[in-house]
């Protein structure tokens, strides 16, 4: 009995194929076209570790409009109970 490998047979070796379970192939680009974007990558990488400053937000405020719209909020939700209680 193997504790590492092997399988659970005893006796003689070997067995099996001769061909790897898994095989990497390496493909390679042109060197230049390598060459460019390992500059990019570079380039990329150095910019996003350049702090920037975010403005802070500014909103305008509401209109008179809106404004009754939202006072106009609080009256429609008893009107609807009450339209619940006619159906």
């Amino acid at each position: 009995m193997s504790i590492f490998g092997g399988g659970g047979s005893s006796g003689g070796g070997g067995g099996g194929s001769s061909v790897p379970a898994t095989t990497t192939q390496y493909i390679r680009e042109a060197p230049g076209i390598e060459e460019r974007k390992l500059g990019l990558m570079d380039t990329a990488a150095s910019l996003a570790k350049t702090p920037i400053n975010i403005p802070a937000v500014q909103a305008q405020g509401l209109t008179g409009l809106e404004n009754q719209g939202i006072t106009a909020s609080g009256v429609t939700g008893t009107w609807c109970s009450y339209n619940w209680d006619l159906v």
